[in-house]
């Protein structure tokens, strides 16, 4: 997928919070996306994600505007990441089931997600009752099970041990095809996990370098 960024602002209560005038990004780029708190970093994948409306400008998917079909191939995982009030397996087939992927083919592809990030014996546990690495680790997983052509992260590993951030570095770096943009305040992991990346500050796109 190529994602077209032409003149976009968001403006918050009369102030704008992202200026983003021309910016193209493609597959299978892994995207580091750094700067302040308060940058416009959040909000600039929530604006490539459909979460939010962008206020001016516009962006584009493969030359068109965003779509249902186009959403069913982006996905977005929080700094804190919401999951549903059911079993971690549960949680990790629910895009699939949505997308109406065979069962079989589903149980598979869930389970192979289960073993690449380690979670397998959480499969039959409660989502509330998980640890902030483990739930990180659930929601990278539903969110890498349907693969995605687009995936976006918002500080994936904050807050959470280094073995674990070693694993998702691991799983990230072995997504191949994929367009990935992954918020982060840690200079080492950027240069160890990032192909580009995008410095913004005060929402402004500064350069591409770090």
């Amino acid at each position: 997928m190529i994602i077209e960024i032409n003149s976009v602002k968001k403006i918050y209560r009369n102030r704008c919070v992202l200026n983003i005038p021309s910016l193209t990004l493609a597959q299978p780029v892994i995207y580091g996306v750094v700067g302040e708190n308060g940058a416009g970093k959040s909000t600039f994948l929530k604006l490539i994600a459909g979460l939010e409306p962008v206020s001016q400008g516009e962006i584009s998917y493969n030359g068109k505007p965003l779509s249902a079909e186009t959403i069913k191939q982006i996905t977005y995982v929080s700094q804190s990441p919401y999951l549903l009030k059911r079993s971690v397996y549960d949680n990790i087939i629910y895009p699939l089931r949505l997308r109406q992927v065979p069962e079989n083919e589903a149980h598979t592809r869930v389970e192979k997600m289960m073993a690449m990030l380690q979670i397998e014996s959480l499969r039959d546990r409660g989502a509330h009752r998980l640890s902030a690495g483990e739930t990180q680790k659930v929601a990278l997983a539903r969110a890498l099970v349907f693969e995605p052509e687009v995936l976006l992260l918002d500080e994936p590993t904050a807050n959470i041990d280094s073995d674990t951030i070693a694993l998702i570095e691991r799983v990230l770096k072995d997504r191949k095809g994929m367009m990935t943009m992954h918020i982060s305040h840690n200079r080492d992991q950027v240069k160890r996990l990032c192909d580009e990346v995008l410095h913004l500050s005060k929402g402004e796109l500064l350069t591409t370098e770090y």
